[in-house]
């Protein structure tokens, strides 16, 4: 017959598992059993992967999660997001202060995406962006279509801030 004294010593009920726990009664009600590194959990993210020790809960929510949040690279940008909003969101029509390469070959200078009308206007670049428009129709109209993106997402970021709901800023 099990003594249910609290001062008897037991084995952890994740033994099997690895866990070498073996103390008092007391101590493993009152600390351990609901602190076990083997102890099987869930994710508190809910991604639905399997159950796993909590040993490795800590890094899989951080490192390995695809429900965990990230941010983007983007040095003032501050959205964050899952993986999946993250790839959306780092689309050059979503994010604009996300590193674009200028679509003049010959610059291919890396800028936020915000900056790339004023620096075809104020560089070299638009200069060569006309004489390429002689010989390169598709360039021209990437020219035009990353810069109408551009300035519609500005328009629509600065009428949120103004308007307070910047919580759904990224949502364009």
């Amino acid at each position: 017959m099990e003594s249910f004294c609290p001062l008897v010593k037991i084995h952890c009920e994740n033994a099997g598992s690895g866990c070498t726990f073996f103390r008092t009664r007391a101590v493993y009600e009152n600390t351990h059993k609901n602190q076990c590194p083997f102890d099987k959990v869930k994710c508190r993210l809910k991604c639905g992967s399997a159950a796993m020790f909590r040993k490795d809960l800590e890094l899989h929510e951080k490192q390995e999660c695809p429900k965990r949040q990230l941010e983007c690279d983007s040095r003032w940008c501050g959205f964050r997001g899952t993986e999946a909003a993250l790839e959306e969101h780092r689309k050059t029509d979503k994010c604009i202060l996300f590193p674009i390469t200028c679509p003049n070959p010959v610059c291919n200078k890396s800028l936020p995406a915000v900056q790339l009308g004023r620096h075809l206007r104020d560089s070299e670049c638009g200069t060569l962006a006309m004489v390429e428009l002689t010989t390169n129709l598709e360039f021209y109209e990437k020219i035009i279509n990353r810069m109408k993106k551009t300035r519609d997402n500005v328009k629509l970021a600065t009428k949120m801030t103004k308007t307070g709901s910047t919580a759904d800023i990224y949502s364009f």
